[in-house]
């Protein structure tokens, strides 16, 4: 569909189903492929239900008094209130979570001061939270609220807190799922079943809220050197085997030709 934004929220697609423009195409089902470095190329992967997480984001400043390193009895530190949070934050998925439901709480920047001999006025941090519906986005957004303003609080300090909510999770729908397996069959790829969700996020899902739809991930890992491309996304040595592309049109002509009604009238 060749939308805008899918890494930066609110998501493309959210903004093209909001445009309605799918809807009044009269699309009937939606697939889509991913790159998948974990896979060997020719190798797809897909599973029905809950394949992706809903990626939310976080940004957090804790405020404290700054001061010289040598008197921290005459400073509030932050970098002490954010080695609590940060720590406090992981015990939301062992022990305010259901152990059976996938949560993950990450920290994925983390700033405060300058120098080695001055206690900093503030700490940033960043972070992502990864569920699988918006219930339970809203129970882990509670306890980081309680988290950041009860550890703020005792150590004298403040925290200002800002959650946003990301795109839905990937849920992958029967019927696409099926014709996406039968495609790959068709295509003598081999067919990986995927046994757990990942917890990566994707902005596919906004068109599954009212197109039955499915995600597949292609394979693209070759552990050739001249290639190198089993690195996982957004590692800095990230690369694509370019002989997964057949494989992925492959794919798609073979759904295409056996369960499209394009052309049809």
């Amino acid at each position: 569909v060749f939308q805008p934004g899918e890494e930066t929220t609110p998501g493309g697609a959210r903004l093209l189903m909001e445009e309605g423009a799918l809807q009044r195409l009269g699309v009937k089902e939606i697939v889509a492929l991913h790159t998948a470095p974990f896979l060997h190329t020719g190798t797809i992967a897909l599973k029905e239900g809950m394949l992706m997480a809903r990626p939310d984001e976080f940004e957090l400043t804790l405020h404290g008094k700054g001061g010289h390193a040598g008197s921290p009895h005459e400073c509030i530190d932050p970098i002490v209130m954010a080695s609590d949070v940060v720590s406090q934050f992981q015990t939301i998925a062992s022990r305010q979570n259901h152990p059976a439901d996938p949560v993950v709480v990450t920290v994925g920047s983390l700033h405060a001061g300058h120098t080695y001999n001055v206690i900093p006025e503030t700490a940033e941090l960043k972070g992502t939270v990864r569920t699988f519906s918006a219930e339970q986005a809203a129970l882990v957004e509670a306890a980081m609220r309680r988290i950041t303003d009860g550890v703020a609080a005792s150590y004298g300090g403040q925290a200002t807190f800002t959650y946003r909510q990301g795109y839905p999770a990937v849920i992958n729908h029967p019927d696409p799922t099926n014709h996406l397996q039968q495609a790959a069959t068709a295509s003598s790829l081999n067919i990986k079943s995927l046994d757990k969700p990942l917890m990566a996020g994707e902005d596919f899902s906004f068109y599954q809220q009212s197109i039955p739809g499915a995600l597949v991930f292609l394979g693209s890992g070759n552990a050739d050197p001249s290639i190198d491309s089993q690195h996982m996304w957004h590692h800095p040595k990230y690369n694509v085997d370019e002989a997964a592309i057949p494989h992925g049109v492959a794919l798609f002509i073979h759904y295409l030709v056996t369960h499209s009604t394009f052309g049809a009238k």
